[in-house]
């Protein structure tokens, strides 16, 4: 149950900034094409056109501690991934 809510109270607590929002599905879309499964997303950091989050991640079902950072710039209209690892 954690794992769903987790999502949805990152969601909430940022629903007035449309640009951070923008920035989340970006940094889910990475997660999505690498071999970790995503099971949180929080705000680290966050400036006008830098955000970097705390992600929290399983591989292969194993939880992965300590948790990933990952950074992403707002560039030409859109937010892209600059930096993500340990």
């Amino acid at each position: 149950a954690a794992e769903s809510t987790d999502f949805q109270e990152t969601k909430s607590s940022q629903s007035k900034q449309n640009n951070t929002l923008t920035a989340e599905e970006t940094a889910k879309a990475y997660y999505s094409n690498t071999v970790f499964e995503l099971v949180s997303l929080k705000i680290k950091s966050q400036s006008t056109n830098k955000i970097t989050y705390w992600a929290c991640v399983k591989k292969d079902g194993v939880l992965q501690e300590p948790n990933r950072s990952i950074t992403l710039r707002f560039v030409n209209g859109k937010w892209e991934v600059t930096n993500e690892g340990y």
